[in-house]
């Protein structure tokens, strides 16, 4: 069991008279006063220990900071306990305390004693804390728990001295400690600002770290950081840059046996196209992209036995009415009148056209991703389930979100179809066929229109202001080369000087900015227009707006104002593509 008696001093350590010290049970202090350095003190203990067998006793110096956190231990000596119950500390080193700064230390004096034959250590209870000289004095009182006898060995050997005094000390202990026994439990507290176990300490060690020190010295130094960004050193790739460097690296991918396989290809199909005509709507689901599986099914098998419209909802842009307009374009769906160009009349209108007794045409909607954003509308939902009913539209769609379900009730999954007369207003359904359809096949389509370099840029909305700050391109050179096809042949050549001039000024300049900071390459609005009159592309201002203004809304020239210098606009294409662009623009002439 272990026995403490504690010594508080704050830079010093000091001990009791010998006639203070008898009333704790303590013989005889030598000598008495302050404890210097390499000087030998003699404790000697009355009976009172001596029924326990003591073994060994350490001294070490226990504090505390000024804040009540633990200080770390310094450990005096450790000492074998003789027969005459007489303790003698030889060369004891005390080390420099004012060099630990503002801290309170302790002598403390652990007693560990063996009794029958087992080393025992006993708790503490708080309740047996008790002061006994004046206010700074305290009892541990420590129970034997094999007997419950109950022995008081007295704290405080010292009081406490003055922050002015010191005893310094520039050597280190040459006592060693011994281990303690591996089946120890841990020592209790003392007090207050004992929080922590005490540690096992190496031999010659004079200071022991504590998981408090660890932690502060852990966090003493900064976390280093830098401030490039990685989408400001690398440009985005295109849709179709992307796509051939994907294609030329990495290993082999695995594909489903529905793509390699042409038995189970052929005949998932006509399974397919069997329960379409049989009245249901299949919904297709599984991990990858099931793009090309389903366009695939739409050009050999579809096609044959009637209209097939191909939707791609997962684009960013991509809204109801683009379906519509797109099913209008069939032959004789706009003969039928139509109130309001609304998005619930032209569903009705298409439902008409298809659900005449004369018409034996059948429409085949392959839609990408119906719980895209646009398509999860209430209104998307009612419109699309105007066309899933009518007997003679065929739907087959493909989910991903792995909550697509919960978009529909189970009565409008199992819905059937029946038949329609024209301008019957029908209920809503879908009846839906649910397919496993895991192909393993990347997304790479589908998220094309992302920029891969930033988080943000998988929001349209983001990509389009990310463009407008930081020149960003949004369009890809396809796109453009479609856009620059329909437009006139003056906005041609104003966009072919507003290229060949942002070339100029990358080539010239000597800017070692970000990759894609295209802004500090633009062209002023007022150096534009002298140029467009020069080459009598456009002779006013309004002229110049009016082309300039087809650019603008597909993102193909953006602008923004630079103080007093007016508005600038520039082309957000990087060097290499805008060069292309270029030349595939001036070989077309």
């Amino acid at each position: 069991m272990r026995f403490l008696s504690a010594l508080t001093a704050a830079a010093s350590v000091a001990l009791v008279s010998a006639q203070e010290a008898a009333r704790f049970g303590i013989v005889n202090v030598t000598p008495t006063g302050l404890l210097s350095a390499n000087e030998s003190i003699t404790i000697k203990y009355n009976s009172t220990l001596a029924q326990y067998q003591p073994l060994y006793v350490d001294f070490y110096l226990e504090g505390e900071f000024s804040n009540g956190n633990a200080a770390p231990n310094l450990l005096i000596s450790r000492n074998t306990y003789d027969a005459n119950q007489t303790i003698l500390i030889q060369n004891a080193t005390v080390p420099n305390l004012d060099l630990l700064g503002n801290v309170t230390y302790g002598l403390w004096a652990w007693v560990t004693y063996n009794q029958d034959g087992l080393t025992e250590i006993g708790g503490i209870s708080s309740s047996s804390i008790e002061p006994l000289l004046e206010t700074k004095t305290k009892t541990i009182s420590c129970k034997d728990r094999l007997d419950a006898r109950a022995v008081h060995v007295t704290s405080s050997f010292s009081t406490i001295m003055s922050d002015s005094e010191s005893v310094a000390s520039d050597s280190t202990s040459g006592s060693s400690s011994e281990n303690e026994t591996s089946n120890a439990p841990p020592t209790p507290s003392a007090s207050k600002r004992r929080r922590q176990q005490r540690v096992a300490q190496q031999p010659g060690e004079m200071i022991v770290q504590t998981a408090f020190d660890a932690y502060f010295k852990h966090m003493a130094s900064r976390a280093q950081t830098s401030t490039n960004i990685y989408s400001s050193l690398i440009p985005p790739l295109s849709a179709e840059e992307y796509a051939d460097a994907s294609s030329s690296f990495g290993p082999q991918k695995i594909q489903s046996e529905l793509l390699v396989s042409q038995t189970s290809r052929a005949s998932l199909f006509q399974r397919l196209l069997l329960e379409l005509q049989e009245g249901f709507n299949i919904i297709c689901y599984g991990y990858g992209s099931k793009r090309t599986l389903l366009n695939d099914f739409a050009i050999e098998s579809c096609s044959y036995v009637g209209n097939v419209v191909v939707v791609n909802a997962f684009q960013p842009h991509f809204g109801l009415k683009d379906l519509l307009s797109c099913i209008e374009k069939i032959p004789g769906v706009d003969s039928l009148t139509l109130p309001s160009s609304s998005v619930e009349n032209q569903s009705r209108r298409i439902c008409d056209f298809f659900a005449r007794p004369s018409s034996k045409q059948h429409l085949y909607l392959i839609i990408h991703n119906i719980d895209s954003p646009a398509l999860r509308l209430s209104k998307a939902q009612t419109c699309l389930s105007m066309l899933a009913l009518n007997p003679k539209i065929h739907i087959v769609a493909s989910v991903d979100h792995i909550n697509a379900s919960l978009l529909w009730s189970s009565s409008e999954q199992s819905t059937r179809k029946d038949a329609q007369e024209v301008g019957v207003l029908a209920g809503r359904g879908f009846s839906w066929l649910w397919h496993d359809m895991t192909t393993l096949i990347p997304y790479d389509f589908e998220l094309s229109h992302a920029d891969r370099s930033s988080i943000s840029g998988v929001s349209g909305s983001l990509r389009k202001r990310d463009a407008i700050q930081n020149g960003i391109s949004t369009i890809s050179e396809t796109a453009a080369l479609h856009v620059l096809a329909s437009v006139t042949a003056k906005a041609k050549k104003l966009f072919t000087l507003m290229a060949e001039r942002q070339l100029e000024t990358i080539v010239a300049a000597t800017s070692s900015g970000p990759v894609d900071d295209l802004q500090q390459y633009a062209i002023g609005y007022d150096t534009l227009y002298q140029a467009a009159r020069t080459d009598f592309i456009a002779t006013n201002d309004t002229a110049l707006r009016a082309l300039l203004g087809e650019f603008r809304d597909h993102d193909l020239v953006v602008g923004a104002q630079q103080g007093s210098s007016g508005e600038i606009l520039w082309i957000p294409m990087r060097k290499e593509r805008l060069a292309k662009l270029l030349s595939t623009l001036k070989t077309s002439e």
